[in-house]
């Protein structure tokens, strides 16, 4: 009999819960219309927005419970002692319900920005790592070139010596081991350009490459005044005697060909060089 009588309680209790949702949720919808009443427009769409407005309604009264409990008002205990925490709980889903869209947008963005974040870090670190496999490939190349080239394998030495400078055009210690190659195949066209543009990226002046830069033009037969002008620069670098040796050596090779010039003869005697 006792369980008879708290199966008719519960019975009740549903109904009165059930009772309350329902009112509720009528008082949302005519809520919703009379918003909707209020706003509408003839030009919108009556359907679309009469909907949106009834959701609305519904929504915001679901989340009276919601509010009664955040400012401590006991009606709801008064009005279902037995289920208030289910309204409670009704208002908080009908809350996220409606910020739903605002919410996922936010998590959606904040993700997408973590994401972007933790990519440009990864890509960072993919550049360091290239970048130091990359150097470390030209050091390589540059070690490589420079055992042959001492060792006077030339074409071989030539094989690093392009591949360096196809990564870096404007090496100056390479584009004047590549001149002195290419010269030794009788390219001294390719041999001069090579290494006027070595002289002119070089940082500091460097006696050999003005020097190299005059025998080339010399075998070229470029302007006397040219070729003069280097060797001063020659002289303004090295000692006299260095210099006067740079140029006595190359007599019957590089200087060769413009020893027939008056001008430069007389320059070489003004410079202490004996000539046979």
């Amino acid at each position: 009999m006792e369980d008879g009588n708290q199966a008719e309680a519960l019975l009740i209790s549903a109904h009165y819960v059930h009772s309350i949702w329902i009112v509720m949720l009528l008082i949302g919808l005519m809520g919703g219309a009379l918003s909707w009443l209020k706003d509408c427009n003839e030009e919108d769409s009556v359907t679309e927005h009469l909907l949106t407005h009834l959701i609305t309604g519904v929504l915001a009264v679901f989340m009276v419970p919601l509010f009664l409990q955040m400012i401590g008002s006991t009606l709801l205990k008064n009005l279902s002692p037995e289920h208030h925490q289910f309204f409670v709980f009704l208002g908080f889903c009908s809350a996220a319900g409606f910020i739903a869209h605002s919410f996922a947008s936010r998590v959606s963005d904040k993700m997408w920005e973590d994401t972007k974040a933790k990519a440009q870090v990864a890509d960072k670190k993919a550049d360091k790592a290239l970048e130091k496999s990359q150097e470390s490939y030209l050091e390589t190349l540059k070690t490589r070139s420079g055992v042959l080239f001492n060792g006077e394998e030339y074409e071989r030495a030539l094989v690093f010596i392009d591949e360096f400078l196809h990564a870096v055009p404007d090496d100056v210690s390479m584009l004047w081991k590549k001149a002195y190659i290419v010269k030794r195949k009788n390219d001294i066209e390719q041999a001069y350009e090579l290494i006027d543009r070595a002289v002119r990226l070089s940082e500091k002046s460097v006696a050999l490459l003005f020097y190299n830069r005059a025998c080339y033009a010399a075998l070229l037969k470029k302007p006397t005044e040219k070729i003069i002008s280097d060797l001063e620069q020659v002289f303004a670098i090295e000692s006299p005697e260095k210099s006067v040796d740079y140029i006595q050596n190359d007599l019957e090779y590089d200087l060769k060909p413009i020893l027939d010039r008056k001008d430069f003869v007389d320059y070489l005697k003004s410079k202490g060089v004996h000539l046979n």
